[in-house]
Formats: structure tokens, C-alpha cells, sequence
């Protein structure tokens, strides 16, 4: 494969989703209100909370069982936070934090021209933003009537093709285990929280195969963790000097070498709990 990584195999799987419902069970829980708007409680930097005091006080904390229950399982989310990227700066973020670039330019829609189509023109390193921004200007000089910007990618739209090759292999993989993990009663096959908004009677939300969480191909893509399941995570996984290790609280970890550097000054309180994490290492 020419993603340059070893994909676990059916054990290793499996003890991933243990361990991680295990310290997901033993973790500090869910303090985030519902309430919270981007650039009021949360900085768009790091996207977590400015303050302690924009948390829900931790007693009202949803952790525990309920917080397992609750979650929603998607194996490709899984398979965006396993793997890593190696960046220019020598960060290894986490697929579901990298980041990249492109081009967005407005033109003329030829079949109607009063019509302004965007359309997405090139992909680039972020360390290379003086090739975008030269690309950018040279598409502008020769096209006066477009507009052109350059954008941030991040997560899923920012992989490069054998990175999203690697995330749909290591996808179908824990799909594979949840299948394995719902023969034994440990998951069922269905989304946490069943959301059925007003609208469209063929909006996906309103469909059969949402409400069952497995496509037509068999591909899971919304599950929830059983009673059952939790119980054979604590103990599975309970004194295992590797699994269940509880990890870092704090998503800066598995961020980029920017992200980190500029949450210095654009979220103070969320870098002194990363640095209270490295402390302890």
C-alpha cells in the first residue's frame, strides 16, 4: 500500500475499540454546553473553549456509562484519528487535524454567465502557501473577471490521495470489527441519537439505512456501544499496562506544530492544560 504505514490487524482492532471504550469510561466526561458559539466560548484556532468558566461545572459532567452510550461510533472518524501524517515541521497531527491548501476561484458560469460558479483549483502543503499565493495571482492577472482566495483545508478534504486510500482501508477494517463486536452484543448497528429533522422525505436522516447505521455495501458508518460492550471493555482492558493508559485530555496533543504555537496567545487556558499534560510524561 503507498500509504507508509502497517494497518492493524483483527486483534490489535479490536483491543483499540476496548481501550477506547475504557478511557473513554474513565475520562473526564463531557463539560461542553450546548450553548457554545465559535469566537464567543470557542477560539477557532484550536476550536476548544477559551476558559474553564465556558465548561459546564464538573459535577454536571456527562461521564461514565452514559458518556460511552452516548457516543456515536463512525470507523471512518476511527480511522482519521489513528493515523498520522508527517508533517514539514516534524509534527505527526492526527489525519482528522491536517491541514492544506487550495485555490478558490469565483468565475463566470459559461452557460450563464450572470451566474458566479466557485470552483476548487489545486492542492498545496501548508508550507507552501508562496506557491499558492503566485498560482493565485497568475490565475487573477489572466482572468480579470475572477476572484480568486486561498482557502484552508482541514480533516478529511485535506488528504492527499494515498493518505484518503489508507483512511478508506483502515475504514473498511474497523467496520469489519463493529460487524464482529454486533455479533456478540457489544454494539448495535444504529446511531446514539436518532435525528429526524422537518424537511425533505429523502434527506439521509429520514431513511431506513441511517436509523440502521450500515449501508447497502454493509459499511457501518453509525453505531453505539451496548451495556454489554462496556462491560467487556473494563474487563478486557482493566490493568493493562498499554490499553488502558489513559492518553492526553488535551486535542492540542495530536494537533500541528502551528496549531500548538498559536495557541499560545489565541487560547492561553487550553495551552497550560497541554502543558500540564507534557509535564507529566
Amino acid at each position: 500500500m503507498p500509504y507508509d504505514v502497517e494497518l492493524p490487524d483483527e486483534t490489535r482492532r479490536e483491543m483499540m475499540v476496548l481501550s477506547w471504550i475504557y478511557r473513554a469510561y474513565h475520562s473526564k466526561g463531557d463539560r461542553n454546553r450546548v450553548e457554545s458559539v465559535i469566537g464567543e466560548t470557542i477560539d477557532e484556532v484550536t476550536g476548544l473553549v477559551k476558559s474553564e468558566a465556558d465548561l459546564k461545572p464538573a459535577n454536571q459532567a456527562i461521564r461514565g456509562r452514559d458518556y460511552v452510550k452516548a457516543a456515536m461510533i463512525d470507523p471512518e472518524e476511527m480511522a482519521l484519528a489513528r493515523l498520522e501524517r508527517n508533517e514539514h515541521d516534524g509534527s505527526t497531527p492526527a489525519l482528522c487535524y491536517v491541514k492544506a491548501l487550495t485555490i478558490m476561484v469565483k468565475r463566470p458560469d459559461p452557460l450563464r454567465p450572470e451566474v458566479m460558479k466557485e470552483e476548487q483549483h489545486g492542492y498545496y502543503p501548508t508550507n507552501e502557501r508562496g506557491r499558492a499565493e503566485e498560482e493565485a495571482s497568475y490565475i487573477q492577472r489572466n482572468n480579470p473577471g475572477w476572484m480568486t482566495n486561498i482557502r484552508t483545508m482541514q480533516g478529511r478534504e485535506a488528504l492527499t490521495p494515498t493518505e484518503a486510500e489508507a483512511v478508506g482501508d483502515l475504514k473498511h477494517l474497523f467496520s469489519q470489527t463493529l460487524h464482529q463486536f454486533a455479533e456478540r452484543g457489544w454494539v448495535e448497528m444504529e446511531p446514539s441519537c436518532i435525528f429526524d429533522p422537518l424537511g425533505p422525505a429523502d434527506l439521509p436522516t429520514r431513511g431506513h439505512d441511517y436509523k440502521r447505521g450500515v449501508d447497502d455495501k454493509g459499511t457501518v458508518f453509525a453505531a453505539r456501544f451496548t451495556d454489554e460492550g462496556i462491560d467487556e471493555a473494563l474487563r478486557r482492558i482493566h490493568g493493562d499496562p498499554y490499553w488502558s493508559q489513559p492518553g492526553p485530555f488535551s486535542s492540542l496533543e495530536a494537533q500541528t506544530t502551528d496549531v500548538r504555537a498559536r495557541a499560545v496567545s489565541a487560547n492561553p487556558w487550553a495551552n497550560a492544560l497541554y502543558r500540564k499534560e507534557q509535564t507529566r510524561q
